[in-house]
């Protein structure tokens, strides 16, 4: 143990003196559970409301909340619904929340759902980002991962339609916390125009 030295700067040795810092985080914490726990009952509500027209895999299974602290480096909430993560056919919705940057919404699909979703008129709707990553599993939007659907050349937009997913997000920077649930709300209701039929 004599090799093991635990040294703090001043700034450390403050924070660590101080439970506000934790309490704090986790009463923001908990404020954004709420707010996905209600959003998952208004979610399962419209969808519901548009039943037969939305597809099978949308109500496989209950809304679910997970929660971390290590995306990187940084605390994370996430809402899944619907949330059908099978080999033949993903589809998922992600409310996400990640301390210190953004919330974001963004729509996963392979398969049947994919070409549905590539079909429609999503590259019109304003705001809209597309996946550029090889991996669906990243949420930051540097630009290795996420493009701005407006900005995308035609080879940019070829590659996406190859590969065997399409995710498509908003974001919503993270002083902007008041917008948060009108935010949630609105682009679920872009996720669900995308994936109703006729």
């Amino acid at each position: 143990m004599d090799r093991v030295k635990l040294q703090l700067s001043e700034e450390e040795k403050v924070l660590v003196s101080d439970p506000a810092v934790i309490l704090t985080k986790n009463r923001i914490l908990e404020k954004v559970d709420l707010l996905l726990g209600s959003l998952s009952e208004l979610q399962v509500k419209r969808a519901k409301e548009l039943g037969h027209r939305l597809p099978g895999a949308f109500f496989q299974q209950a809304p679910k909340i997970s929660r971390g602290q290590q995306y990187r480096q940084m605390p994370w909430l996430m809402l899944d619904f619907p949330r059908c993560f099978e080999s033949a056919e993903t589809l998922a919705i992600r409310q996400f929340f990640w301390w210190g940057h953004l919330f974001s919404s963004s729509l996963l699909a392979t398969g049947a759902l994919k070409d549905q979703v590539c079909a429609g008129a999503w590259r019109t709707i304003p705001g809209i980002y597309a996946c550029v990553h090889a991996s669906p599993w990243e949420h930051h939007f540097e630009a290795d991962n996420f493009s701005l659907a407006a900005s995308l050349t035609d080879a940019e937009l070829q590659a996406i339609y190859q590969k065997e997913f399409i995710k498509l997000a908003f974001m919503l920077p993270i002083t902007e916390w008041e917008q948060a649930p009108a935010f949630y709300s609105q682009s679920f209701s872009v996720w669900m125009q995308l994936l109703a039929v006729s």
